[in-house]
C-alpha cells in the first residue's frame, strides 16, 4: 500500500526513521499553534535521521490520489529519553510557522483601515518570506487598533478578536484571515456514507457560553457640555452642599452656576475654600459649596470625558432563549465606533446556541477553515455551513492517519446596525449599536 502520510525534514524524507504509532499533527483555528510532534529512535550516530531545532518539518498528505502539504513548520523542542537498554528515544515537536512570524514585536498603529490593510502593513514590516493571499476584504475599516511591542501572532489574534474573524498561516507561510473561506469540505457527514467512524459521532447543542446583549465599556472621549444640554442638574436645600456629577469636568472648563449665576470655582484639596463660592473635587466628581445653597436649581458643565460604551444584541437569540448580558472592558478602545465594532463581534461569535460536532474518521482531506455539513436522521440534526475548527490526526497504521475532528456552527446571525441619537438623560452621550 502505497503510503497516504509522508513526513520530511529539510526537504527529506523521513518517514522510514519515525515510528508511525507516535506521528501527531494538530491543526487549530486562531487561538492555539498547530503542531507536529513525532518520536525517533535509535539514531544518534546513525545514518538514520538525527533531530535538530531549527530543522524544517513538512508532512504531506494525498487524497484522491492528490498529493497534499499539510503541514509545515519548524522543530521548536527535542526531548530524549532512554527507551530500553543503550537506545533513545527522542520526541520531536515541531511548531508551524507562526513560531518564525514572532521573532520581531509589533510597535504600530492604525486607524480607520481595513483588516486586509492592517494584516497586509503587519506582515511586510515584521515577516519577510511570508504572504497574505487568502487574507480577506473586509469592506469597512477598523476605527483604530494599536500594538505596543506585541508579538505579530497575538496582534493578528487581537485583530481578529476584535471583528469576530479567524486567522492560520498556512504550510506555505501564507496568512488567512477570514470571517469565513467559503471552502467546502471534500465531503460530509451523515448516517450512511461511511465517512466517519459511526460510533464516534458526537453532537453537542450548547447555551453555556451564549452572550445576546454585549456591552464595551472603553476609555473615553471629551465632550463639551453648556447649561442648556448638561446631565448634571441639581436642585439645592438648605440640608445639602455637596452633589456628585455624572461626569469628570476639566479644571480650566468646569462652570457652576446657582440660580443662573455663574460661581467662582476653586480646586479641592489645593484651593483656599474661602476664596471660592465652590470646590471642585475630580477625584470622586463632586462640587462642595462653601455653604449650602438653599433651594435653588444648580448646574454643573463644561469639558468633560464621556465613558465610552457599546452596546449590541441579537433580538432573535433573546427572544428565544432571553437575555444574557456580558460586558467587555478595555481601556485601549479610543471611540464609540470601535466599542460598537467590538460588541457585534461577540455578538457574531457568542450571540445564539452553539453546535458542536465532534467525530473521528479515517478518511483525509479536511482542513481547518472548511465548512462541512453534518446530516444525520438518527440523531435528529440537519446542520450546514459548519465550520471545521480543530483537526487531530495521529498515527493509525504505518500508511495513514486518523482525525479526530471538532466542527463548529450557531443559527445564523444576522442584524441592522442602529446608531441611537445622543441622550440628555441618564444615558447622556451613550451611543448604543442595536442588532436585531
Amino acid at each position: 500500500m502505497n503510503p497516504l502520510v509522508i513526513v520530511k525534514a529539510n526537504g527529506t524524507d523521513i518517514s522510514s526513521s519515525v515510528y508511525w504509532e507516535s506521528l501527531d499533527v494538530l491543526f487549530v483555528l486562531t487561538k492555539e499553534v498547530s503542531t507536529c510532534k513525532f518520536n525517533v529512535r535509535g539514531v544518534i550516530g546513525s545514518s538514520k535521521y538525527s533531530p535538530a531545532i531549527g530543522d524544517t518539518i513538512d508532512v504531506y498528505e494525498t487524497y484522491n490520489s492528490v498529493q497534499s502539504h499539510i503541514f509545515g513548520g519548524t522543530i521548536t523542542e527535542i526531548e530524549t529519553t532512554v527507551a530500553g537498554g543503550i537506545l533513545p528515544n527522542i520526541a520531536v515537536t515541531a511548531t508551524d510557522w507562526s513560531f518564525k512570524m514572532n521573532g520581531k514585536l509589533v510597535v504600530k498603529s492604525y486607524v480607520n483601515q481595513d483588516p486586509h490593510a492592517i494584516v497586509a502593513d503587519i506582515i511586510n514590516s515584521y515577516c519577510p518570506g511570508y504572504t497574505y493571499s487568502n487574507t480577506q476584504y473586509a469592506g469597512y475599516t477598523i476605527p483604530s487598533i494599536k500594538f505596543n511591542y506585541e508579538p505579530v501572532t497575538k496582534c493578528l489574534e487581537a485583530l481578529a478578536k476584535q471583528i469576530g474573524w479567524d486567522w492560520y498561516v498556512d504550510p506555505s507561510k501564507d496568512v488567512h484571515f477570514f470571517l469565513s473561506e467559503n471552502i467546502p469540505a471534500p465531503y460530509n457527514i451523515d448516517d450512511t456514507s461511511g465517512n466517519l467512524e459511526w460510533p464516534t459521532l458526537d453532537v453537542d447543542l450548547n447555551l453555556a457560553n451564549i452572550k445576546n446583549s454585549v456591552f464595551v465599556i472603553g476609555g473615553t472621549y471629551p465632550s463639551t457640555f453648556n447649561a442648556g444640554t448638561t446631565p448634571d442638574v441639581f436642585l439645592g436645600n438648605s440640608n445639602q452642599n455637596v452633589f456628585i456629577t455624572r461626569f469628570k469636568y476639566t479644571q480650566a472648563t468646569i462652570t457652576v452656576t446657582l440660580n443662573g449665576s455663574v460661581q467662582t470655582v476653586g480646586l479641592a484639596n489645593s484651593d483656599n475654600p474661602a476664596s471660592f463660592q465652590v470646590l471642585w473635587d475630580s477625584n470622586n466628581n463632586s462640587i462642595t459649596f462653601s455653604s449650602t445653597p438653599g433651594a435653588y436649581v444648580i448646574k454643573v458643565y463644561g469639558t468633560a470625558q464621556i465613558p465610552i460604551i457599546g452596546h449590541a444584541i441579537n433580538g432573535a437569540s433573546i427572544a428565544t432563549w432571553g437575555e444574557f448580558q456580558d460586558v467587555i472592558f478595555d481601556s485601549q478602545i479610543k471611540s464609540i465606533a470601535e466599542a460598537q465594532q467590538r460588541a457585534a463581534a461577540d455578538i457574531l461569535q457568542f450571540g445564539d446556541q452553539v453546535h458542536d460536532i465532534k467525530f473521528t474518521t479515517l478518511k483525509p482531506g479536511l482542513r481547518i477553515g472548511q465548512t462541512i455539513n453534518v446530516v444525520s436522521t438518527v440523531l435528529g440534526v440537519t446542520l450546514t455551513g459548519l465550520v471545521v475548527k480543530r483537526i487531530e490526526g495521529t498515527g493509525y497504521s504505518p500508511f495513514q492517519l486518523e482525525y479526530q475532528v471538532e466542527v463548529l456552527g450557531s443559527d445564523n446571525v444576522t442584524f441592522d446596525l442602529i446608531q441611537s441619537e445622543e441622550h440628555t438623560s441618564e444615558l447622556q452621550s451613550r451611543q448604543y449599536l442595536v442588532c436585531r
